[in-house]
């Protein structure tokens, strides 16, 4: 009470926390960015756009936390994105996401990179953790198995299981998550019309 919330960002000081400001005025926006909030969203504002305003805080949390935990690494910033670049090579050509046993030692071994190197790769070049980078790739895999005629005859699960997840309900919820839609309603909205 008796503040508003620029006078509240005021009072945390430099040393605040990621913010995303919400009001019914416009006219406070610059003030706000200049002090360096992550978002600022007039009213009303719908859910998915609440939603990406907490991704891009996210995303500016875990680049400071990295760079701290980086901090002491070997590997510097254009290093690590040459790291990257080979993985996503890599994993593409091999189709190593395939493997729904395949662990980041095992990722290491093969490409003969340092472990610890090529987590922090996927962590600072990607935003993720290395399961995530991986899931993506199978993603992919299983949407292009879902809309190809030739899968047809396939059960969404022998789909999920031979894109490289180790469970459906997992599967399921990064497919819902990611593409907005299940499994099977993609398949039916999406099937290729070119090789029908």
């Amino acid at each position: 009470p008796q503040i508003d919330g620029i006078q509240a960002i005021k009072i945390l000081g430099d040393g605040n926390p990621k913010i995303i400001l919400t009001t019914a005025f416009q006219e406070y926006a610059l003030e706000a960015f200049d002090l360096n909030v992550v978002d600022y969203l007039l009213k009303p504002f719908s859910y998915e756009r609440f939603e990406k305003a907490v991704e891009k805080a996210k995303l500016l949390l875990s680049n400071k936390t990295e760079i701290i935990k980086y901090a002491k690494s070997g590997l510097n910033q254009e290093e690590s994105l040459q790291v990257f670049v080979k993985v996503r090579a890599y994993i593409t050509e091999h189709k190593s996401f395939l493997n729904s046993e395949l662990r980041l030692d095992d990722l290491a071994k093969q490409m003969q990179i340092n472990r610890n190197h090529l987590s922090q790769a996927i962590n600072t070049q990607a935003h993720q953790t290395f399961w995530n980078f991986l899931n993506q790739f199978r993603l992919e895999e299983a949407k292009s198995r879902l809309r190809n005629p030739k899968y047809n005859h396939y059960t969404i699960e022998a789909i999920a299981l031979d894109s490289g997840f180790n469970s459906v309900s997992g599967f399921n919820t990064i497919f819902k998550k990611m593409v907005g839609i299940t499994p099977s309603e993609f398949r039916v909205t999406k099937a290729d019309p070119k090789t029908s």
